[in-house]
């Protein structure tokens, strides 16, 4: 089964496939100050295009399914993406997917664009791909993304150690 990946889009956000195009927005959302980025993987300006290049070359294997996060007027305000997709034996009915490679600029952090953006993924997996479920992870340490995780309705089922 191949997963297909087209825009996603509210009222509020639109998720578009990342493409090189989105390097200048990217540059503009990677912010300046870190801290309130916790664990993530995020570029600087100045890594940008790098960071586009390695996503782009990363969704060639066909395991993964970046996209640029905008805000509905176009703004990119951050990254996230589709990996990890796994099948029942039959190779055609996704059991799971998970969700991550993301993040988001600061001055939208603790806004609706994380939970829509989360909802929007949600849906294209388990009512577009027939998802079983999808997996969320997260540094066990970073309490500002785990609280998202819950926040968006996930149920926490445990620590990975090894």
């Amino acid at each position: 089964m191949g997963l297909r990946v087209d825009v996603l889009e509210h009222e509020l956000v639109r998720l578009e496939p990342l493409s090189r195009e989105h390097v200048p927005g990217v540059e503009r959302a990677s912010p300046g100050e870190r801290e309130s980025l916790g664990f993530a993987l995020v570029p600087t300006a100045e890594t940008a295009a790098a960071y586009v290049e390695q996503s782009l070359a990363r969704a060639a294997s066909g395991d993964y399914f970046p996209f640029a996060q905008n805000l509905t007027g176009g703004r990119v305000v951050g990254h996230t993406a589709f990996l990890g997709a796994r099948f029942w034996p039959d190779g055609e009915a996704l059991l799971a997917v998970e969700v991550g490679s993301s993040w988001l600029h600061p001055s939208v952090q603790g806004s609706a664009v994380n939970t829509v953006a989360k909802l929007l993924l949600f849906t294209r997996a388990f009512e577009s791909w027939g998802a079983s479920r999808v997996d969320l992870e997260t540094d066990e340490r970073n309490e500002r993304a785990r609280a998202g995780i819950v926040a968006v309705g996930a149920t926490f089922e445990g620590v990975l150690r090894n």
